[in-house]
């Protein structure tokens, strides 16, 4: 839908708003960033998210899988907190590889954390 009528989108990203697992669901928001005109339609809503700067570890598709992700989490908050940065919003999943091309040992996502400091 974004893609139509002059709009360039950028890559998928997901926000964890809280925790994720058998006894919680989040939130979750599902996120594609664009350039261009955009109206909110339907179960489109836009977000103006501040300029910030993140950490982030690189994985590959298996390494995706629940729970082996929750490492690359623990990694990224670990290594923020060891060179005194603290997160300025909710860790993310940025999906960048064509999933459905991509083999189990392909990098495919980036586990981020927006921090300052």
């Amino acid at each position: 839908v974004l893609g139509q009528g002059g709009v360039s989108t950028g890559v998928p990203f997901v926000i964890y708003h809280g925790e994720v697992n058998t006894d919680s669901d989040g939130p979750v928001e599902v996120c594609v960033p664009f350039e261009g005109d955009v109206k909110p339609v339907g179960q489109i809503r836009l977000r103006m998210e501040p300029a910030h700067q993140e950490v982030f570890t690189r994985i590959t598709k298996s390494q995706v899988a629940f729970p082996g992700i929750l490492e690359a989490y623990v990694a990224v908050e670990q290594w923020a907190s060891d060179r005194s940065m603290s997160p300025v919003g909710s860790p993310r999943e940025i999906y960048f590889a064509d999933w459905n091309a991509a083999s189990d040992d392909d990098p495919a996502c980036d586990v981020a954390l927006p921090v300052a400091g």
